[in-house]
């Protein structure tokens, strides 16, 4: 298996992060609404496309990633190599996604959200971004507070990141959870609001 290109999680990356080119597919104004297909890019390297799939075209993803059907991925998103993108995934924008990360069917990732590598995100996942909810209020300034999803950490499918939590590396959330703290590293938690129940055990620790 390649050694990963650049990882996200040596150091958070600023807003304004690349992965280098060579590293990244970028896809082509034909990728939109595809009828499945495995394209290759210059490097000589594939990403597997969906069906029906609408990817804006300052999107840029690594090598042998692996994208579902229907997903929908605005601009300025990096998605890294070796991940799986599921089903009617939906990411807004302005994402970073690092290597190794898997996506299930129906997440949900608003603009602006850090994911590092070997992440796992259940199925259909909410992150939100907006604190205040200052949509129609003139009186109001949006300031956005996207999640963040360190390495290897894992959230439960269901479960909703509320603005400006950190997941730390290998940490654990249980399915269903209304996450509105951060939860440290190698912590589990669970629930709504979601406390802290123990540590991951060692032998999960990557």
């Amino acid at each position: 298996m390649d050694e990963p290109i650049d990882s996200l999680s040596d150091s958070l990356r600023p807003a304004d992060a690349e992965l280098e080119q060579s590293d990244i597919r970028q896809p082509r104004s034909e990728d939109t609404a595809v009828a499945g297909c495995r394209q290759q890019g210059t490097d000589g390297y594939f990403v597997t496309y969906g069906r029906n799939c609408v990817i804006a075209e300052r999107v840029r993803i690594g090598h042998y990633t692996r994208v579902g059907n229907f997903v929908f991925i605005r601009d300025d998103t990096i998605i890294g190599r070796h991940c799986t993108i599921g089903s009617f995934v939906d990411i807004e924008g302005d994402v970073h996604v690092g290597d190794f990360v898997s996506l299930q069917s129906g997440c949900y990732l608003t603009r602006g959200v850090l994911i590092e590598d070997k992440v796992f995100c259940g199925p259909r996942i909410v992150t939100l971004n907006d604190k205040y909810m200052c949509y129609g209020r003139a009186s109001m300034k949006f300031v956005r507070e996207a999640p963040r999803i360190l390495r290897a950490a894992r959230v439960g499918g269901g479960s909703v990141l509320c603005p400006g939590i950190t997941i730390g590396e290998n940490a654990f959330v249980g399915a269903g959870s209304v996450v509105t703290c951060d939860v440290p590293d190698r912590m589990m938690a669970m629930g709504n609001p979601a406390k802290i129940v123990g540590p991951v055990r060692e032998d999960q620790i990557v």
